[in-house]
């Protein structure tokens, strides 16, 4: 639940930012709007969520802990990087990034074993973040 709560929140985070961009529009607010809808919130809903349901037993809470503190401080780096234009904070943050991945595939290594219709679709999410955060590192270059 805590990733589910926290992914909601972030997504009316994001809607908000919308409605202001919509108000005075900015390239800056546009990126981070759909950022927070798409990465902070609905991937994080799709991890902590899909992990829930494909994990062969619940991840312990010190896991959870250090996925959850990944992933956010993370996204809050390479927001924070990208807005303020410091490479640095924003490697820094993609960097986190793949380690939360990393946390979400390592939590859930043995899922493809008593949920063969979930696991495939849970994996090609982790693989589609994982593939998209370099990408979004050169993008920012």
């Amino acid at each position: 639940m805590l990733f589910v709560t926290s992914g909601v929140t972030f997504v009316l985070a994001g809607a908000c930012a919308a409605a202001v961009d919509g108000v005075t529009p900015s390239p800056h607010l546009s990126w981070a709007s759909a950022y927070l809808v798409l990465v902070c919130g609905s991937a994080q809903t799709v991890l902590g969520g899909g992990q829930a349901l494909v994990a062969s037993s619940p991840p312990r809470v010190r896991l959870v802990a250090w996925q959850f503190a990944a992933f956010n401080l993370g996204n809050a780096a390479v927001l924070a990087g990208t807005l303020s234009m410091v490479t640095a904070v924003l490697d820094a943050g993609s960097a986190l990034l793949l380690v939360a991945l990393g946390l979400f595939a390592w939590a859930t290594k043995e899922a493809g074993l008593s949920h063969r219709s979930v696991a495939p679709v849970y994996r090609a999410a982790l693989l589609v973040l994982a593939v998209s955060v370099p990408i979004g590192v050169l993008l920012a270059h």
